[in-house]
């Protein structure tokens, strides 16, 4: 079946991981039947180059005209959060298989809403869930017993997108927790399980968080700790699963050299048994996951079936993150 996506939200982000992804699975992976068939973009130039790199056959700048085209079965969405609110409703009518860029919207009751409306297959670029380091993590965990405990990091250096907010309450896009430290939120309920509830402490720049997992496949919930920092000397992303015997610590923080391309520690009894290094021969787009979500995508479109990272497991992360970071 030849895939003939609809793209639109083609910015920097878009095209340097997005539609390079796209041209990867193309290209490299040789899925020839996949095709760029039309792009939406409002500025006229921008858009003309774009068709011209990227050999893009239909350009609109009517978000509505675009949505109808006869042409297109299948959308990819990587717009601002606060244009889902237009976007998404436009895309849905079509019954269109969809994929949208992370977060699911602005609030959690954005992120319910898009789900109930969208009901075709889709897929949230929540881009952890698709790193192959964290595919092997996932593996190794679930060989263990339920843990006692979860501990996880997520730290930046010099972000100061929920600063902002403070001095500027009209801005549109969300803050730090919503807009980027959802990723950890993700990634832990897609390693772990679903998040029942969070006590937050504010601290001077981030917050400490006591969770709470459903219960899974242990007999009561699972405790656990997040750590979010966005203004502080390290860049990186963590998670250690602690069971009576054994600890097997992640490191996925994949877009500074420091961290790349990510390791997985696993400690038995005090002792350290292994280390597995992520592959440093794998592209980085494929190490970051970005490839394979757009395989995933397109094998829904061809196929059916659901995505390990759909808009329905994207809401209760909504959740979760705006009890964390009301604005």
């Amino acid at each position: 079946m030849k895939i003939s996506l609809g793209y639109i939200g083609a910015g920097e982000w878009g095209v340097k991981k997005h539609i390079a992804a796209i041209e990867y699975v193309r290209d490299v992976l040789g899925d020839t039947n996949v095709e760029l068939t039309a792009l939406c973009e409002r500025d006229p130039a921008r858009a003309k180059a774009l068709a011209k790199k990227y050999h893009i056959k239909k350009l609109y700048h009517d978000l509505d005209e675009f949505a109808r085209d006869p042409d297109i079965n299948c959308f990819s969405v990587t717009v601002t959060p606060s244009s889902l609110v237009s976007v998404l409703p436009a895309l849905a009518r079509r019954n269109l298989p969809i994929f949208c860029e992370k977060p699911l919207g602005t609030s959690y009751a954005e992120a319910e809403r898009f789900a109930a409306i969208v009901e075709a297959c889709n897929v949230v670029g929540f881009n952890r869930r698709f790193y192959p380091i964290v595919t092997r993590f996932k593996e190794i965990i679930a060989s263990l017993p339920p843990p006692v405990f979860v501990d996880a990091s997520f730290f930046r250096h010099g972000r100061t997108d929920s600063l902002d907010h403070a001095s500027d309450p009209t801005r549109r896009e969300p803050p730090f927790v919503i807009g980027t430290a959802i990723h950890m939120i993700n990634l832990l309920e897609y390693a772990i399980g679903p998040i029942r509830d969070v006590d937050v402490t504010e601290l001077e720049t981030g917050w400490f968080c006591r969770l709470q997992y459903e219960r899974g496949r242990s007999a009561r919930p699972v405790p656990g700790a997040l750590t979010i920092l966005p203004c502080c000397g390290k860049h990186t992303e963590s998670i250690e699963y602690h069971t009576a015997d054994v600890s097997v610590g992640l490191l996925c923080s994949l877009y500074g050299d420091l961290d790349y391309p990510g390791k997985i520690v696993l400690t038995k009894q005090g002792r350290e048994q292994q280390i597995i290094d992520g592959s440093i021969d794998s592209p980085r787009i494929v190490n970051e996951g970005f490839v394979d979500e757009y395989r995933e995508f397109f094998s829904l479109v061809r196929s059916g079936g659901t995505s390990r990272s759909d808009f329905r497991s994207a809401v209760n992360s909504m959740r979760i993150a705006e009890k964390i970071e009301k604005w």
